[in-house]
C-alpha cells in the first residue's frame, strides 16, 4: 500500500508516493535501531562528531533542495521573531524583505507567509506559561537563558498589528509584485483554510484575517 503525500497548500501537487510499513516491516525496523543504537554509544566522541558533521555536510550542499522539498511539504512560515531574524532585534525592514523575497524565489510561491510568535504587553510569567504549560517541571527558555527569560524585543518596524502595511510596502520595494506581496501578507493564508477546512468567510472578511488573527490576538488586551 501507498501514501500519497501533497503540497498542502496546493493539493494538485504531488510530491512523492511513500510505501506504508505492515507490522513486521516495524518491528524489523525498530529491532535495528536498538542493535544500532549500542553500536553508536560503543564508538568514540570523535567518531560519532565525524559522523553527524558528515550528514551535516551533505545536508547544506543539498539545503537549496531540501528546502524546497520541505516547503511543497508542509509550506514555509516567514518568521518575524527577532531570534529567528539576521541581526536579531536589530534586524532591519530591507533585510527581512529580502529574505522574504528569497523565500518566494527558492520555494513555491503560494507557499509562503508571514508568521510571528508577538506577545505583546504579557509579563513573563505569562510567558513562561506559554514555554512551559504545566506538563514538565523544568523550565525552556526557548531562545533565552535563565538570566533573561523575557522574550527578545521586536525590531524598530513591527511592534504591532498597524505596522503591516510598512511591512507590504517593504515587499513591494524588494521586487514583488502585487500578488506575490499580497499573497506572503495574508492571502496565502486565507487560500490554505479555505483549501484545507472548506471554511467559506463571509465577502467583507479582510483577505489578511489569517495572519491578522495571530498578532491581535495579543494585542487586544492592551485595548481592553
Amino acid at each position: 500500500m501507498q501514501i500519497e503525500n501533497r503540497n498542502p497548500s496546493d493539493t494538485s501537487d504531488l510530491i512523492g508516493m511513500y510505501a506504508q510499513a505492515d507490522a513486521y516491516q516495524l518491528d524489523a525496523t525498530l529491532a535495528a535501531a536498538h542493535r544500532a543504537q549500542s553500536i553508536w554509544w560503543a564508538g568514540s566522541i570523535q567518531k560519532c562528531h565525524d559522523m553527524l558533521m558528515a550528514v551535516g555536510t551533505k545536508l547544506m550542499a543539498r539545503a537549496e533542495d531540501i528546502g524546497h522539498m520541505l516547503s511543497r511539504e508542509e509550506g514555509k512560515p516567514v518568521s518575524a521573531y527577532p531570534d529567528h531574524m539576521k541581526d536579531g532585534s536589530k534586524c532591519k525592514l530591507q533585510s527581512w524583505c529580502d529574505m522574504a523575497a528569497l523565500a518566494v524565489d527558492l520555494v513555491v510561491p503560494q507557499s509562503v507567509g508571514i508568521g510571528t510568535d508577538m506577545c505583546q504587553d504579557q509579563s513573563d510569567s505569562t510567558v513562561e506559561w506559554m514555554r512551559v504549560g504545566r506538563w514538565t517541571k523544568g523550565i525552556d527558555y526557548d531562545e533565552g537563558i535563565a538570566s533573561n527569560a523575557s522574550f527578545s524585543a521586536m525590531p524598530d518596524w513591527l511592534h504591532d498589528n498597524r505596522d503591516l502595511a510598512g511591512i507590504r510596502e517593504g515587499l513591494l520595494a524588494v521586487g514583488l509584485d502585487l500578488a506575490l506581496t499580497d499573497g506572503a501578507m495574508g492571502d496565502n493564508w486565507h487560500a490554505f483554510f479555505d483549501k484545507r477546512l472548506g471554511h467559506k468567510p463571509p465577502s467583507q472578511t479582510p483577505k489578511t484575517l489569517p495572519i491578522r488573527l495571530r498578532i491581535i490576538a495579543s494585542w487586544r488586551n492592551k485595548d481592553e
